[in-house]
């Protein structure tokens, strides 16, 4: 990277599923309240018969349980310990830190106060509860973008003068990988930017991360 590049601000835009918590957050809820159906659209997802963003919303429709039953299954999600730290010390160091999601609003929104975690927005698809259930709305669609939300929209709204550090693991995050400044890559991210030969930094946790950007600001205050 440029010396020049280093000068700039730096944002970081995070995945949250998988990336900073142990296990998708969402799949877990359907597992253990969603009515008979559920698996069987993802079925249809994993054989491309719809998208992404069709097969989250008929399986939002098929959670069967109150907004109280959904955190007693959450209790068993658990977010990387690592990432309180990581989120304190972009707030001390005047980093950006963004959480952007193929996920749910409220799910991802309940976990992080729960661990009493600030990050300074959440983008994700919104939870919408009704008298007879709930159901899924998009409001960051992407024209092209099979995903309930685009990452590569949002990444690009931050402009040149952004570092945009990217931090994902699994296929939602293919896309932005191609489009961020410096990506941090883990599980199927990983293979995937092998295959297609983008530059990334693979990592375990988000100490790791932390380090890296630790050396970066020290070079743009030098």
């Amino acid at each position: 990277m440029q010396e020049s590049a280093l000068k700039r601000s730096i944002e970081v835009y995070c995945d949250f599923d998988g990336t900073i918590t142990d296990r998708d957050s969402f799949d877990f809820v359907l597992a253990a309240l969603g009515r008979p159906g559920w698996e069987e659209i993802e079925e249809r997802w994993e054989r491309d018969e719809i998208t992404a963003r069709e097969c989250m919303r008929l399986q939002t429709e098929l959670i069967d349980g109150s907004w109280m039953e959904i955190t007693e299954v959450l209790k068993h999600v658990s977010i990387d310990s690592t990432f309180a730290s990581f989120a304190k010390w972009c707030r001390q160091s005047g980093v950006k830190l963004y959480v952007v999601s193929d996920g749910v609003d409220r799910i991802i929104e309940h976990l992080l106060e729960r661990e009493r975690i600030q990050v300074d927005k959440v983008w994700s698809n919104r939870l919408v509860q009704e008298k007879d259930g709930y159901k899924l709305e998009f409001p960051n669609l992407g024209e092209d973008c099979s995903l309930g939300i685009c990452k590569c929209a949002l990444l690009e709204r931050a402009g040149t003068e952004i570092l945009r550090v990217v931090i994902g693991d699994s296929k939602s995050d293919f896309c932005w990988a191609k489009v961020g400044d410096l990506l941090f890559a883990k599980k199927k991210l990983i293979d995937y930017c092998r295959r297609e030969n983008i530059a990334h930094i693979e990592f375990e946790n988000f100490q790791t991360i932390q380090n890296a950007l630790g050396e970066k600001l020290t070079f743009t205050t030098a």
